[in-house]
């Protein structure tokens, strides 16, 4: 088989002051809960064996995971040689790292009280990952793995395992149990896997049509350290894997389109109510934490702005009142100051571009058919980091 180069994208890291929880965009498209501020965020490591390091976003710090550490939103997670590590999510379903595995975490379903809402949505860059996803009796998934080439693999109640080969970039996607839909974002195009088949995305890019492969039965599934061995065996079947890949790749390639965007299979959807009830967390520094649970006021605002920003214009206090009272479920503003420039809008932005939605920074307010996706202020100034959305849709 061809061998294809292979190039993997350093993530954007957001700036420490404005933790803004773009990623919880996923979130609010994948559910019609609306989050609060009291509902957490997190996940855990059930299990960790050898090298494996934790890149914090909350303090930039990177250190060696160990059991029951818990990892945030926007975090870094690797596997080194001959280490595995596996992950717990708040609704019980748990994701394996293999050896030399990169991922980011983007979103996490989140936890208020026994109610459970949103996705945990993880970045793939390189290795692989076997995903075990407690069942939900209806709704959008609650679980979605996406990749640097802007694929994305959808699923709910499902057993399935996701690489990426070093060499070829090719993404490979077997299915244990239930079904995974795989989503290109980036060409509008579609396929479901169920049990028992494989699908994969040529150069990580293009999808074929899902088959029985001989290798994939080799593949073990087991995600818990307690019941043996947690290698998935992908590395020995690599020379068969793509032996046979290179004996039906063009009959796997001769499939037709599946458009999604416009449809109700596209993940991502928002529904009119869901745009209304839309909500953006603020993640601040830990001792500015009572202030990030406050509801959104003006003398909250004037009182944060006062330690960074110094004395506050009245035109931008009519401002941020008008916000607070015309949508209160808008985002929270956050201060800045002249020195910090466009860097941490910037950051927002690139964010939020690289989940694959177009975003640009607007002083005042964002056009029809965009939404307001983080507000930061100066003394004299209000910017909104607007999203694009078309027939509510984020694109």
């Amino acid at each position: 088989m061809r061998s294809l180069k292979h190039t993997v994208q350093e993530n954007q890291a957001v700036p420490n002051m404005i933790k803004i929880t773009i990623l919880l965009l996923s979130v609010s498209l994948f559910s019609l809960v609306q989050a609060t501020e009291d509902a957490s965020f997190v996940g855990s490591f059930r299990f960790v064996k050898g090298q494996v390091t934790l890149e914090a976003t909350k303090d930039k710090s990177t250190q060696n995971a160990v059991k029951e550490m818990l990892f945030n939103e926007g975090d870094k997670i690797v596997t080194k040689e001959n280490s595995f590590a596996v992950l717990s999510l708040q609704d019980g379903s748990t994701i394996k790292m293999d050896a030399n595995t990169e991922l980011n975490v983007i979103s996490l379903i989140g936890k208020k009280k026994e109610e459970y809402f949103g996705v945990s949505r993880i970045m793939l860059s390189i290795g692989g990952i076997m995903v075990d996803v407690v069942k939900k009796f209806n709704g959008p998934p609650s679980v979605e793995i996406d990749t640097k080439k802007k694929l994305g693999f959808g699923v709910r109640g499902t057993k399935f395992y996701t690489f990426i080969e070093q060499d070829s970039e090719d993404a490979w996607t077997v299915v244990y149990e239930g079904t995974v839909q795989a989503f290109d974002f980036a060409h509008d195009d579609s396929e479901m896997i169920s049990a028992g088949k494989s699908l994969v995305a040529v150069e990580g890019e293009r999808l074929t049509l899902p088959q029985e492969y001989i290798w994939s039965k080799k593949v073990l599934w087991n995600n818990d350290p307690d019941k043996g061995e947690l290698d998935s065996r992908i590395v020995p079947t690599t020379a068969e894997r793509q032996a046979e890949l290179a004996q039906v790749l063009k009959k796997i390639l001769d499939r037709k389109k599946k458009p999604f965007i416009n449809t109700e299979n596209n993940p991502r959807r928002m529904k009119d109510r869901e745009i209304r009830t839309m909500r953006i967390e603020a993640k601040e520094e830990e001792n500015d934490s009572n202030d990030a649970t406050a509801s959104v006021t003006t003398e909250a605002a004037v009182h944060h702005s006062k330690s960074s920003t110094g004395k506050v214009s009245r035109k931008v206090q009519e401002i941020l009142a008008s916000i607070t009272q015309n949508d209160p479920s808008s985002p929270k503003p956050i201060a800045i100051t002249e020195r910090d420039g466009n860097g941490p809008l910037k950051a927002t932005c690139d964010q939020v571009a690289d989940s694959g939605f177009p975003c640009l920074v607007r002083e005042h307010d964002c056009l029809s058919g965009e939404i307001s996706a983080a507000i930061y202020y100066t003394a004299d100034k209000v910017f909104h980091v607007c999203v694009k959305i078309i027939n509510g849709i984020f694109l």
